[in-house]
């Protein structure tokens, strides 16, 4: 087993079944053998070859079902979360046999890794540091890049709100702190009146409720899958007392944390199939699990080497020639009147086009029209404060100030009759 602040990965044989829930992303990989996967989805059984992706604080429960070898690799939630900002809105979704058609080579890349990682662990060398990070992040790219999907728990909101996204965010990875609605709102720059009123026009609901449930979500999977204390759980999932954790507790669960153990455990005993949790680490590489992991592990590397180029040889003369600037169109942005360059999002949208494409020309089409130009007033100042240009100068100072000319098309109707008599 090789086991760091960042990751654990473990070779084991479940002999017995085996309930957990991980604060990280976990990986199983069975390579030999079957064995039974029970989640709050779905229960399937894993064969060799088989790989399936388990989220953060899901629980689940592994049953051997024949003679096994899997391969298990914890990522840290943290850890994960400090290279991938967006770590607590998505989850990952992957069963082996379920994937669509063209992905099979990309699992093909993580089963590879996942051995790679085994066996950099039994034969450790003076890189073996380099390898086994490197070799991690090939693993977190792989699952952000083709496997992450938008959380659809109730208690992570669907939003394209940011700030929302990034509050949602920080208690869900803070629950088990001291949190307060006053602190998360100076940290959003917000005044607290505001921030409460913010919030829950956004979720639905208050600040606290929102907090406490995320808190008596996770107390609920503790109670299930610890033998740790009433005292123990409430203080971990930051609730300030036992007693502020049963009370709260009851009201929404409608039973006492101690009678909710109580009759899941009864549920769990019922089942005569139901034993001690029980797992044998693989501490030795054998030729049999040896060749199980080099096939693995070579297989990909076959996909992935390069073919051979041939390699031809010839002579360049450079002659030289005078340098050239290559030609780029110019852009031209159409508008309506002049007046359109005094509203604000138009302008945005300028702008943005502006640092997207080489956008030179602004198209005018009314540039008399309408009030662009302001009715002339009369008045008895020496010195008018106000002019009838007033807002054409400010039009075309924006253009100015931005690098942009004036486009002007002027419209002309050719006369047919006789030019003396219309003048």
């Amino acid at each position: 087993m090789l086991e760091q602040e960042e990751f654990q990965i473990q070779l084991e044989k479940i002999e017995q079944p085996l309930t957990r829930r991980d604060i990280a992303t976990t990986l199983l990989f069975v390579i030999d053998g079957e064995v039974e996967l029970s989640t709050s989805k779905k229960t399937v059984t894993l064969e060799a070859d088989d790989l399936y992706i388990l989220n953060q604080n899901e629980p689940y429960t592994l049953t051997d079902l024949t003679h096994n070898t899997l391969i298990r690799l914890q990522i840290k939630s943290a850890f994960f979360a400090h290279f991938f900002p967006g770590y607590y809105q998505y989850s990952f979704e992957s069963f082996s046999r379920e994937i669509d058609s063209g992905r099979e080579k990309i699992v093909s890349s993580l089963r590879h890794n996942l051995a790679l990682l085994v066996m950099n662990a039994f034969n450790p060398t003076e890189n073996s540091q380099l390898i086994s990070h490197n070799t991690i992040f090939q693993i977190m790219l792989l699952l952000t890049k083709f496997f992450k999907k938008e959380q659809t728990r109730p208690l992570t909101q669907k939003t394209k709100d940011e700030r929302l996204a990034r509050i949602i965010t920080y208690l869900e990875n803070h629950y088990d702190e001291p949190i307060s609605l006053s602190k998360v709102a100076e940290q959003e720059y917000l005044s607290t009146s505001y921030f409460s009123r913010y919030f829950k026009q956004k979720t639905g609901m208050g600040f606290l409720q929102y907090l406490t449930l995320i808190r008596l979500k996770h107390s609920a999977d503790d109670l299930i899958l610890t033998d740790e204390s009433i005292t123990t759980i409430s203080i971990r999932n930051g609730f300030s007392s036992p007693k502020h954790f049963t009370d709260a507790f009851k009201a929404y669960y409608n039973e006492t944390p101690t009678r909710y153990r109580e009759k899941e455990d009864n549920q769990r005993l019922s089942s005569p199939s139901e034993k001690k949790a029980a797992t044998t680490q693989i501490l030795e590489l054998t030729p049999e699990i040896l060749n199980l992991l080099a096939k693995y592990h070579l297989e990909t590397a076959r996909e992935t080497s390069l073919n051979p180029i041939p390699i031809e040889q010839k002579t360049i003369t450079v002659n030289p020639i005078a340098n050239e600037s290559l030609a780029q169109p110019a852009y031209l942005l159409t508008i309506g009147g002049l007046k359109e360059l005094l509203k604000d999002n138009v302008k945005k949208q300028i702008e943005m086009v502006q640092r997207e494409i080489r956008l030179e020309f602004i198209g005018i089409r009314h540039l008399l029209r309408g009030r662009t130009f302001l009715p002339e007033v009369e008045t008895d100042e020496t010195v008018p404060t106000s002019s009838t240009f007033a807002n054409a100068d400010l039009a075309l100072s924006y253009l100015k100030n931005q690098g942009l000319r004036p486009f002007i098309r002027i419209e002309y109707q050719e006369l047919s009759r006789d030019e003396n008599f219309l003048f």
